[in-house]
């Protein structure tokens, strides 16, 4: 209907804005954007799309390399030792076996058997008893028997107490139980044992056993006798649970053992020597041309000018002076001792667990080994190859000249002193 209806007037409300035909200006900016993106789309092309003449971008993010470890802390090595106080500093001191010397002579005196007389002496002893019991008699009916017949040349004339006699004994002379003075002779002009007695001969007995002969005493029961032996050169004596005194002269014989209670013992030359001082005694060797062996539980003086080797063991007092020894010295020195040696040569072990000293003039030694436990001084003048060294006493080492390294360890107060090399 073209008519308009009039209402009555009513109050004024107010105004509502009309709407402008057209597109609004969000629309229009909104659809540039899209445009745009659209635009952009095509220009790109999608990712699953390759084209020559497409351009392509891609963003690589390197990976962050891990960080390395750190590298744990090397363990701090434990502080080193500080080397033994000593009177000089020796490269490359270690510490030692203590004992290490002191077996090293036990082994050596091991070695040479230093027994080896008190054995025998024994051994005679025990042989001596039976002939006695054997022989049935006591010393005032003396009979002179022999289990060989070797034996000549009796004398025993006008009653008196003497003999002289000759036997056949390859096997050496033995001397048991005696007292007296035994002066020997030895030649080459001779092949048997030689037996004189001027006095007392009613106080031995004889047996001749195995090619060897044996005088037997009566120890302190008899008065001291004297006798005279004259033996083929390089043949072999044995003394055993002697007192008295003994001389050897001549051409040089074989070895000589002596199991001495009390007296003299004096030797020109013999093959080996092998000696006990049991109380008291003095000993006297111009040359041994193999071991010497000695040992001193009493009171001794020791005299040699020349030795193959040396074993010496002192228990109790000993004054000892060794000229010369051509190859090896061997101390054991647990009393009191004061050695002096001119020179040494060869293997040189010394233990020295008592006092004194021991002075060596010059040698060369090597194995040089010693130990020093007790107040006792030892003095080296030579040289010693890789010496090995002990001072855990009161006493003093020195040493004049070494080739090698020393090993050495010292405790307590006493002193090493090391020459140079």
């Amino acid at each position: 209907m073209d008519a308009t209806l009039s209402s009555p007037a009513t109050p004024s409300a107010p105004t509502r804005p009309r709407l402008t035909p057209g597109i609004p200006a969000g629309g229009i900016v909104a659809l540039a954007v899209t445009a745009g993106i659209v635009g952009w789309g095509l220009l790109v092309g999608t990712p699953a799309e390759t084209d020559d003449h497409r351009l392509s971008a891609t963003l690589h993010i390197a990976p962050t390399p891990p960080v390395p470890p750190t590298p744990p802390t090397p363990p701090t090595p434990p502080a080193r030792p500080a080397p033994p106080a000593a009177s000089m500093a020796a490269p490359g001191v270690i510490v030692i076996d203590p004992e290490q010397i002191a077996r090293s002579v036990q082994d050596a005196l091991r070695s040479v058997d230093i027994d080896s007389i008190r054995r025998a002496a024994e051994a005679a002893r025990q042989q001596a008893e039976q002939i006695r019991q054997q022989a049935g008699t006591s010393s005032s009916n003396w009979e002179w028997r022999t289990h060989d017949a070797g034996a000549q040349g009796k004398s025993a004339s006008d009653g008196e107490d003497r003999l002289a006699a000759s036997f056949t004994a390859p096997a050496g002379v033995r001397l048991v139980d005696v007292r007296g003075d035994i002066t020997v002779e030895v030649s080459t002009r001779t092949d048997k044992v030689r037996v004189e007695v001027d006095d007392g001969a009613s106080g031995l007995r004889t047996d001749v056993t195995d090619g060897a002969l044996t005088l037997i005493g009566n120890g302190g029961t008899a008065p001291p006798v004297g006798v005279r032996l004259t033996l083929p050169e390089g043949a072999d004596l044995t003394l055993a649970s002697f007192a008295g005194d003994l001389s050897l002269t001549g051409r040089q014989a074989g070895a000589v053992t002596v199991d001495l209670q009390q007296g003299d013992v004096s030797l020109e030359r013999v093959r080996s020597a092998d000696i006990r001082v049991l109380a008291s005694g003095s000993v006297s060797v111009n040359r041994v041309e193999g071991a010497l062996t000695f040992a001193s539980l009493g009171s001794a003086e020791l005299s040699v000018e020349r030795a193959g080797s040396a074993a010496l063991e002192v228990k109790g007092h000993a004054s000892v002076s060794l000229s010369r020894v051509e190859n090896g010295l061997t101390l054991a020195l647990p009393g009191y001792a004061e050695i002096d040696v001119g020179r040494m040569d060869g293997p040189l072990k010394t233990a020295f667990a008592g006092a004194g000293r021991v002075q060596i003039g010059g040698g060369d030694a090597s194995p040089f080994q010693v130990a020093v436990t007790g107040a006792g001084d030892f003095s080296f003048g030579g040289t010693a190859h890789d010496p090995v060294i002990f001072n855990a006493g009161t006493g003093s080492i020195h040493i004049e000249h070494h080739t090698g390294e020393p090993r050495m360890q010292r405790v307590g107060r006493g002193s090493v002193v090391i020459g140079s090399d």
